[in-house]
């Protein structure tokens, strides 16, 4: 799902549109619409890649996906990843290593206490330093 927005609108407005923007995919992404994505949307590359991977054969082979200035966000907040428990007690930490093997690629996951967040950020240098520009540039910074 991609909200129409513009890179333009991301970099002189406040953070605030971008996380609306992020709000109003992740409201848009229901089983009925990944079900017609998946119906339609995909093409046979993505499709043998996706056998591949389930094969085993996918280690090692480069996803379909072209580098681009798209960023993959990625939440796993809904997801009750510290209830599972496989004989040796609850885990202490989550995360997708290999998601995080590209650039570009974010992922935001509960915090192992349930009262956080744990975002993941990939970039490249300078991707990440004009994020922090932006990001920061953006807060309110107080006068006392």
């Amino acid at each position: 799902m991609t909200p129409k927005c513009y890179e333009g609108d991301i970099i002189s407005k406040p953070l605030g549109y971008a996380a609306q923007k992020i709000r109003e995919a992740v409201n848009a992404v229901t089983g009925e619409y990944v079900k017609s994505q998946l119906s339609v949307g995909l093409g046979q590359e993505q499709v043998d890649h996706i056998r591949a991977f389930f094969m085993g054969q996918g280690h090692g082979t480069k996803p379909a996906y072209a580098r681009d200035h798209n960023i993959l966000l990625t939440s796993w907040m809904n997801m009750p990843v510290y209830e599972a428990d496989f004989g040796w007690g609850k885990p202490m930490q989550f995360t997708l290593a290999h998601v995080f093997q590209q650039v570009d690629r974010v992922g935001i996951f509960p915090s192992p206490g349930g009262d956080g967040v744990v975002v993941y950020l990939n970039f490249e240098t300078a991707q990440l330093q004009l994020l922090k520009k932006l990001f920061y540039a953006d807060m309110y910074v107080s006068s006392l």
